[in-house]
């Protein structure tokens, strides 16, 4: 797994994810001030030294063996290697469990799994993952949201879309946070209550999670494009260029393979 997430990885995400970090978590610090956070698939730590720097005291990371302390962003993040195909178990309980732009890379099997992690974590997560379609580096495990929303309703919690109305088409954010971040409360937490008596209406439609950002309808579109433009060549072109692509993927399994050894 190594190969997919190196330096370059962490370094080419660090700007955008801690300005769409900071519009994020500045939002959500008016309803819940976490002096506790929890961050599976922490990356850099732009999100934690976001939280930090709103006040929380408690940072903790969690990312792939490949990830070190050496690479957090701010030294009050406390970094953990683990194997986030795994269950987490620690005793340790948060005030905010966060999880963005992740589970995607994860096996699917282990889908349950990551969402019980979250859930023993905190019962306030702000979570978000790649949709169905999407693309990405390495994304084995792009789902709806409304398949993310069940699993984690079928443990308690309740689905705020307390993001999209404020942050969709507002310039400065990643498409994939717009797109793709939502709340999740256990019911049981008084934030639930909280958030009700505001005006916030619990999401009941898990079918209304699956609307799509207009970038990434156009992404969607080009790609289709491309493809119908392949497909319309001659059978001598496309031929051509169906090697092309099969010579452009050996070079990078080859490349891969020469890393692993």
């Amino acid at each position: 797994m190594k190969q997919y997430y190196d330096q370059a990885f962490y370094d080419s995400q660090k700007t955008g994810s801690l300005l769409s970090a900071e519009q994020y978590l500045g939002y959500l610090w008016g309803f819940h001030t976490p002096h506790s956070v929890v961050d599976l698939g922490c990356g850099a730590g732009t999100w934690l030294k976001a939280a930090a720097d709103l006040g929380a005291e408690k940072l903790v990371g969690y990312d792939g063996v490949w990830n070190s302390q050496q690479n957090m962003v701010d030294a009050r993040i406390r970094f953990n290697p683990v194997d986030l195909n795994q269950t987490i178990r620690t005793a340790e309980k948060f005030d905010l469990a966060m999880s963005l732009e992740v589970a995607e890379h994860l096996e699917p099997a282990v889908s349950e799994n990551f969402v019980d992690s979250l859930a023993a974590l905190s019962d306030v997560v702000l979570f978000g993952a790649a949709y169905l379609g999407q693309g990405g580096t390495h994304h084995i495990n792009e789902r709806l949201h409304s398949d993310w929303g069940a699993m984690f309703r079928q443990r308690g919690y309740a689905i705020f879309d307390l993001f999209r109305p404020v942050f969709w088409g507002k310039a400065g954010i990643d498409t994939c946070y717009v797109q793709n971040t939502f709340l999740y409360v256990n019911q049981s937490h008084p934030l639930y209550r909280k958030l009700l008596d505001q005006g916030f209406r619990e999401l009941e439609n898990l079918a209304f999670m699956n609307c799509v950002h207009p970038e990434l309808y156009e992404v969607a579109k080009k790609r289709g494009r491309t493809l119908r433009e392949k497909m319309n060549r001659s059978p001598a072109a496309l031929l051509a260029a169906i090697g092309k692509e099969l010579r452009r993927a050996g070079r990078k399994i080859a490349k891969r393979l020469s890393r692993q050894g």
